[in-house]
């Protein structure tokens, strides 16, 4: 094993405590041994396990009490606690998942099922370090962003290779926690299957604020070319709602989309830039939002030339003087509703930017404790106009009356 992993193995029967320490051993774990929960309690600091297998009946303090008074440290708030028992029945392991267990082994045992829950709950700890530790990395690389005075070039560099590093760890923690929710190894309990969900949410998240970030950078260091495509709007707003319904539903927000889902309307703009839009506003219209509120979309086409959306939350709202500021790169907004929210603050930068070169463009409107709007206003895309500009051409026509005074040819241009 690459980084030694140690167990604690807590148990007032040494023919028990020697079976398990032979058995994981061979595995490469590193063991050491407590006969009862008083001792586990005064070495489990000193050792710091990365699991621990807990008998349950043990004299003095047994292994549920044992586990509570474990789980009261933040330090193995995430430290994975096996039952190892002969108790089988259903209130004693319910006792053992309440009382902070991640886990149950009923005696007698066999060592290819400790082995493989052992290693199934060691690996998704370790997924779970890697991940936060990632997250402090990429709040650390972006805070140092925020005050590099470095030129364009050197920039670019760094976070070329920040995106590299990150990459590569965030893609391997999202594949193998899919892997573990899908339960093809081991089977995972429901709570185990909902952690790992959730690593794979936070990689994918993660991948994409790197990927912001990065195309933040390119806004700035390079000229980049307006859009001229032809995009549907509906779809894409339907499919931007569709992929943001899980984060309401976590905060008990609802959609109310007033646009006809059926409606047959194209705007100028590349549909993938179209959709990072509409989810970067709606992600800032949750989060900002108050438990259970409410998050509103409208569309306008009064002008002949333009096509408007608006998406209205019910959250605190921004004050006048922050309207401009809330569009500038990494700038965070303090909450109005409760606490102060994650985030780094490139959301609402690649907004502004992606919709100036598809030749749109953002404004917000707010009243402080109501409400807040953002009108994402389009160009409408006019097929007729665009196949002229598209296929403009020159003619070039000969004359020959026999007159000297008449053009050789004439060129009218289209």
């Amino acid at each position: 094993m690459e980084n030694e992993t140690t167990i604690l193995i807590v148990d007032d029967i040494p023919g028990n405590v020697d079976v398990l320490r032979k058995t994981l051993e061979v595995e490469g774990y590193s063991i050491s041994m407590a006969p009862s929960g008083e001792v586990a309690l005064k070495i489990a600091p000193k050792i710091k396990p990365d699991l621990i297998l807990m008998d349950v009946m043990m004299p003095g303090m047994d292994g549920f009490e044992t586990c509570r008074k474990l789980k009261e440290d933040t330090v193995f708030e995430n430290t994975p606690i096996i039952f190892v028992t002969g108790k089988a029945e259903t209130e004693d392991v319910v006792d053992a998942f309440k009382s902070g267990g991640a886990d149950y082994i009923t005696k007698p045992f066999r060592s290819e099922e400790v082995l493989a829950r052992v290693g199934t709950h060691i690996r998704l700890t370790q997924t779970i370090k890697k991940n936060e530790y990632l997250v402090e990395e990429l709040k650390k690389a972006v805070l140092n962003l925020e005050n590099a005075q470095q030129e364009s070039l050197a920039k670019s560099q760094f976070l070329g290779r920040m995106s590299h590093e990150l990459h590569t760890p965030l893609n391997a923690i999202i594949g193998f926690s899919t892997f573990l929710s899908m339960g093809e190894s081991d089977p995972l309990n429901e709570e185990q299957r909902e952690s790992a969900n959730e690593i794979t949410k936070a990689g994918k998240h993660l991948v994409n604020l790197v990927d912001q970030v990065l195309e933040i950078n390119r806004f700035d260091s390079a000229d980049l070319k307006s859009v001229s495509e032809k995009a549907p709007l509906v779809p894409v707003i339907n499919g931007a709602l569709a992929s943001m319904a899980e984060l309401a539903k976590d905060k008990c927000i609802s959609f109310d989309n007033l646009i006809d889902k059926n409606h047959d309307i194209f705007v100028n703009g590349d549909p993938g830039k179209i959709k990072q839009v509409f989810l970067n506003v709606l992600d800032n219209a949750i989060k900002y939002n108050k438990e259970g509120g409410e998050v509103v979309l409208s569309l306008t086409e009064g002008d002949p030339e333009k096509v408007c959306v608006a998406i209205r939350d019910t959250g605190g709202g921004i004050p006048q003087d922050k309207h401009e500021k809330i569009f500038d790169p990494l700038y965070r907004l303090e909450n109005h509703v409760k606490n102060c929210i994650d985030g780094v603050g490139v959301g609402l930068t690649v907004v502004k930017k992606y919709m100036t070169i598809m030749n749109g463009r953002v404004y917000v409107e707010s009243k402080l404790g109501i409400e807040t709007c953002f009108t994402l206003e389009f160009e409408r895309w006019n097929d007729k106009e665009r196949i002229l500009k598209q296929y403009s051409f020159t003619l070039v026509f000969q004359y020959d009356f026999n007159f000297p005074s008449m053009m050789d040819g004439r060129i009218i241009q289209c």
